[in-house]
Parts: C-alpha cells; sequence; structure tokens
C-alpha cells in the first residue's frame, strides 16, 4: 500500500482574506482582518470600503494605519487585542464637513483551531450621533440655567434625542449579536476545516485496509458455494465493508468539494425505491407516505450521495418517532424560485426551476435553539451510543456541493419538516444498467502494480479467478522495467496511484510513451495530487476509488479491453 501524504492544516501561513470572506462579505457591518504582528491589512469588506470611501485594492497589502491614518491612535489596542485575546476598543475622531466623525473600533482576535491567535478583526461603528448628543446635552443644560423659558422645547429636543440614543444602542446591541454570530461561524469553519484534514488523513490507509477485507472476503464467498452458514457470515462482511466505504466518501465530503460521478438523474425512480428500502426497516408503528408530484424531476446529481441525503433524513424522522410512532412523509413537487421573489435559503445559487423534495414527521420536534445547531458536524440530542451527530450535517455537505439549499421548520412537540432544493437539469437521464447477471471474464494479459503486498495477493487472486494471465510486480519501477523487456508482452496496466519513487500516474505516462495503445486503469484508496480530470488528460483509461467489489472490478476491465478493441 502507498503511503499516501497526509493532509494537514499549516495554522502558521494566515490565510484572513479567504477565511473573513465566508462570513463577513454580506454583512452591513464594517469589518476588515489583519495580520496581528504587523497590522498588514488581508481583508475588508465592502461596508469597511464604503465607509472609508476607499476600494479594497488600495487597503489590502499596506499596513492599517496607511491605510486608514485616522485610525493610528487604535495600533496599541489591535497588539493588545492580539497578545491577550481580551477584546478591545477605542475611539477616533475623524476630520470631516461640516463636523468632525466619531468611529468607535471594536478589536479581537481571530484564533486558529488550537486557539492561538492568528490575527486581529475589526468591526466600525459611527458613533457620530452619540457624540453629537452628549454635546447638545451639554449646550441644553447651559441654556437651561440661562432661562427657564425654554423649558419646554428642551424637554421636547431631549426626548427627542433620548429616542435617537434609544435607537443609535438598539443598533450596537443587535451589532454584538451580529459580532457573535461571525464569531460562531468562524469557529465552525475552522471546525469543518479540522475534520476535512481529517477526512484526507485516513482515508488512504482505511480504504486500502477496507480493500483487502473487501477482496479477500469475496474470495471466500467462491470457496463456499454450498455452505450456507459461512456465506451468510462472509456475506455480512462483505455488506459491512461496503458500508464502511461509502462510510468514508461521506466524510471526504467535508473536504473539499467533488463533482465527480455527478449526471443527469431522474429522481422519481431513487425516491421511489429508497422509500421501499426504509418502509421495511422502520417499525410498523411509523406509518410511511409517499406523495410524487412533479413533471420534470432530472437533476445533476451523484445517485449515491442523493440516496444518502433521503436515508439520512427519513432515519432521523423515525428516530424522533421511535416512542409514539406516527407518520413519515417523503414527497416530491416542482418549484419555481423568481428572480425577484423570496428564496426559500438566501444561499440558494439563482432562481429558475427546482425539484424539491420534502421529508415531514410527526415525531417530538425541536426547540428554535437546537434547529439553529442542527447541520453542524457532531452536534446531537441522541443519547450517547444512539448517534454520531454527522447524518444532517452529511446531509447538509451533499446538498450544498449540488448547488442546491436545504431548510428545516419545526416545532417542539408538532414535528418537523425538511425541505430540500435541486436545481432542475433539461438534460435528459440515460437509463442505468442493473446490476445481476453473471460477471464477466476474460483471457488477456494483465500487468498489475502496487507496493502493498496484501493487495497485490487479493487483486492476482481475483483477476485469476476472472480467467486473466496476471504479472504482479510491487513498485512502479518494476511495473515499467517488466513493461520495457517487452511492451507488446501487455493487454492492459492496472496500476496504484501512491507507490514510492514512481506514482501511479507518472507510470502511466512512462508506459504510454513507449505504447500509446496500452489501456491503464489507476486505482487509489485516496490522492489529493491527483484526479479523475488530471487522469483522463495523462491518458488513463479509467480512475476508480478503493475498495471497489468484484464485479466492479470486472465490469471495469471488460470495458476499457472492450473499447480497446472496438478502437482497433
Amino acid at each position: 500500500m502507498g503511503k499516501g501524504t497526509k493532509s494537514g492544516v499549516d495554522y502558521h501561513t494566515l490565510d484572513l482574506q479567504s477565511l473573513s470572506r465566508q462570513v463577513t462579505e454580506r454583512s452591513p457591518l464594517p469589518m476588515a482582518a489583519m495580520e496581528g504582528s504587523t497590522h498588514i491589512v488581508r481583508y475588508v469588506n465592502p461596508a469597511f470600503c464604503r465607509l472609508v470611501s476607499r476600494e479594497s485594492e488600495e487597503l489590502i497589502g499596506v499596513p492599517f494605519a496607511r491605510a486608514v491614518p485616522e485610525a493610528g491612535e487604535c495600533l496599541p489596542h489591535l497588539d493588545q487585542a492580539y497578545h491577550t485575546g481580551e477584546a478591545e476598543t477605542c475611539v477616533v475622531k475623524v476630520h470631516s464637513a461640516p463636523h468632525p466623525l466619531h468611529w468607535s473600533y471594536a478589536i479581537w482576535a481571530v484564533p486558529d483551531a488550537s486557539n492561538h491567535p492568528v490575527g486581529v478583526m475589526i468591526q466600525v461603528t459611527d458613533t457620530t450621533k452619540a457624540e453629537l448628543f452628549r454635546q447638545n446635552v451639554t449646550a441644553m443644560n447651559q441654556d437651561l440655567m440661562l432661562s427657564s423659558v425654554r423649558q419646554h422645547e428642551l424637554t421636547e429636543a431631549a426626548e427627542k434625542l433620548n429616542a435617537e440614543l434609544q435607537e443609535a444602542y438598539d443598533r450596537l446591541v443587535e451589532e454584538s449579536r451580529e459580532r457573535e454570530r461571525l464569531n460562531e461561524q468562524l469557529r465552525q469553519a475552522h471546525k469543518m476545516e479540522a475534520i476535512g484534514a481529517l477526512a484526507g488523513g485516513i482515508a488512504h490507509d482505511f480504504n486500502n485496509m477496507l480493500a483487502v477485507i473487501l477482496g479477500n472476503a469475496e474470495l471466500v464467498l467462491d470457496d463456499v458455494e454450498g455452505n450456507y452458514e459461512v456465506r451468510r457470515n462472509i456475506e455480512q462482511i462483505v455488506k459491512a465493508s461496503k458500508r464502511a466505504r461509502d462510510l468514508v466518501k461521506q466524510i471526504l465530503l467535508f473536504s473539499r468539494k467533488n463533482e465527480q460521478g455527478r449526471k443527469p438523474l431522474k429522481l422519481t425512480p431513487l425516491v421511489k425505491e429508497t422509500y421501499k428500502l426504509l418502509r421495511g426497516t422502520f417499525p410498523s408503528t411509523i406509518r410511511m407516505d409517499l406523495d410524487i408530484q412533479t413533471g420534470s424531476d432530472t437533476i445533476l446529481a451523484d445517485p449515491s450521495q442523493i440516496q444518502q441525503v433521503i436515508m439520512n433524513l427519513a432515519t432521523n424522522a423515525a428516530h424522533a418517532m421511535r416512542n409514539n410512532g406516527g407518520v413519515l412523509k417523503i414527497s416530491l413537487s416542482d418549484v419555481t424560485v423568481r428572480e425577484n421573489s423570496l428564496k426559500p435559503d438566501k444561499d440558494m445559487a439563482s432562481s429558475g426551476p427546482y425539484v424539491k423534495l420534502s421529508v415531514q414527521d410527526t415525531g417530538t420536534g425541536m426547540t428554535e435553539k437546537v434547529r439553529r445547531r442542527i447541520f453542524e458536524p457532531f452536534f446531537t440530542t441522541k443519547e450517547p451510543g444512539q448517534g454520531t451527530g454527522m447524518g444532517l450535517a452529511v446531509v447538509y455537505g451533499i446538498v450544498k456541493n449540488h448547488d442546491g439549499a436545504v431548510t428545516v421548520g419545526s416545532k417542539k412537540g408538532k414535528g418537523s419538516t425538511f425541505d430540500v432544493f435541486f436545481p432542475h437539469t433539461k438534460v435528459p437521464a440515460r437509463k442505468g444498467k442493473e446490476e445481476g447477471g453473471s460477471i464477466p471474464h476474460g483471457t488477456e494479459r494483465i500487468l498489475l502494480a502496487d507496493d502493498e503486498p496484501s493487495i497485490i495477493e487479493v487483486a492476482s487472486q481475483t483477476l485469476q479467478r476472472l480467467g486473466y494471465r496476471v504479472t504482479s510486480v510491487r513498485s512502479g519501477a518494476e511495473a515499467l522495467r517488466v513493461f520495457m523487456d517487452e511492451p507488446s508482452r501487455f493487454d492492459l496496466l492496472v496500476t496504484d496511484q501512491t507507490m514510492p519513487n514512481l506514482t501511479g500516474i507518472d507510470l502511466a505516462k512512462r508506459i504510454l510513451q513507449a505504447r500509446k495503445d496500452m489501456p491503464v486503469i489507476l486505482f487509489t484508496g485516496y490522492s489529493e495530487t491527483v484526479s479523475p480530470d488530471m487522469a483522463k488528460a495523462a491518458g488513463i483509461s479509467e480512475f476508480i476509488m478503493k475498495p471497489i467489489s468484484k464485479r466492479e472490478v470486472a465490469e471495469t476491465i471488460r470495458r476499457v479491453l472492450d473499447s480497446r478493441n472496438k478502437n482497433q
């Protein structure tokens, strides 16, 4: 097995610009982010640019004192917040006609995942009205001492100013809440980033181990043809291995946006199939209803991920009705989001036709506090051992990766409704080939390369039982040497990606230079250095993620070889 490069996050490299933009770009509050030690401005939101009447290009990359000269006296407060982690404030007087402006700066440190400060963020509030109020009150007090005749007018003015002060106070309270919300989103971004690093770190090794388990289990199934009891136990191992493989794929959704496997998909057959599957697994105390009201249900999607969305939402609904039973309704309908209308989710990418998938239950419901956190990774209201807190987080990640939106409505004791919106596509869906029938075999000569002995052993046996003549090697360099000794000897190269000295994609390039018509299948447990597009550009016929079943291996090899034969 190749020693894959472990994903990691270098928190010594500060990228405040990209991190801050995620949570502040649309905020009406003027905000900026800078390096803590040098005060170099790394990000300003549009509201800040409007406040100082300058373009972002004039501000980013220069020291804060030069970018906003009036704020120079706040620099000690920036250092204090950065070094202590405590929030700071300062008020700056800005000379402007017809009267000076007063800006209040709220300053706080931005921590990384280890709670170490990596920069400073500021938020600016215009407190000119409050200062003018103070000055006006002082002047009125002086006038009151000189003449009691103006008392009535002064009372009215004071009431007006008190109303303005209350308005200013309310605004400050709202800005404080907004600041706390942005901080929470920033912490959430760190959490998601950590999950992505973990996913990339374990995926390669874990998928290779699953490949060995799944491959050997399927080989044993071939050897115990008539032993029902043993076959049943081995089939459970195969089933569990495939579920573990799918779990790794779910976790990898947090690592990067992945469009591999998307194709035009009709939702109705998939929803019906998943509905039948779920109906057989839930207790009889839960009544299930299905309501299909769509005439244009085609979306661009990965079928396995969409099925995962349905199953996760339905499982969550069933858990909410586990004690008293109830009704679980799955429905499908068409909706149109118009350009100037209120969108169900403000983050929806565009207007136009959508397909809405709804999962409704009559269970326990949830409070508003829980509803706001329901899509957070690892957040759960279930008892220990009953859930991981990843189910709805996976739903959110899949939906967002499909340019969709998800909303939830719920009341405590009244049940919940999850609405998922997927953009409709006019590209027609192709009918998929049903799995079944005999597994295809062959007699061609295959060169197999992988540096993990257990992978080589199980893969060789699998291919040989399919009828192929297999030559196995344990490094890319050895595979290249064997091939170059007699390039016409082999009909297909099957190679792992992550191997020392010579990776799979580099091996493929070298072999294709020597023989352009050589078919190549690239397998990988997980690698950030290669993608399906990169593999295709290098001339590789198929790019497959481990582990895959015996049937998938057989069909992939047969598809590649038959395609070559047709083109010859």
